[in-house]
């Protein structure tokens, strides 16, 4: 069975704070990249195994609604999950959460799947 949704705790590092110590918005675009990936290897379409076919994922679109934003050090959780197809277009929803459970960033992105070489 596949699970529903990619969770992981994280760590908000100092590469991705600005000059008040709080997480960077841009450095949420690297975090859910990464949760995307993840979420795609779980569902089974990791990126080694598309690059071997010749196909990638391409990102289309993001929108971000940042509720908080953490502090450096601060422990939040991640989350992520596959919801649904609309025509070419794979649409994946992020959260991240407080250590206590308050809604920090909450996020939507479409893909594409595309070959790479053309």
């Amino acid at each position: 069975m596949i699970p529903d949704k990619f969770r992981q705790d994280f760590v908000v590092p100092g590469y991705f704070i600005d000059n008040s110590y709080r997480l960077r918005p841009s450095s949420f675009f690297d975090i859910a990249q990464q949760l995307a990936m993840r979420g795609a290897s779980q569902l089974g379409a990791p990126d080694f195994v598309l690059h071997k076919r010749g196909i990638g994922w391409i990102l289309v679109r993001n929108a971000i609604h940042y509720d908080a934003l953490p502090v450096i050090m601060d422990l939040v959780k991640l989350e992520t999950w596959h919801s649904g197809v609309r025509g070419p277009y794979f649409t994946r929803d992020y959260r991240m959460l407080s250590d206590s459970g308050e809604s920090l960033v909450r996020a939507t992105s479409s893909w594409v799947l595309m070959d790479t070489e053309t």
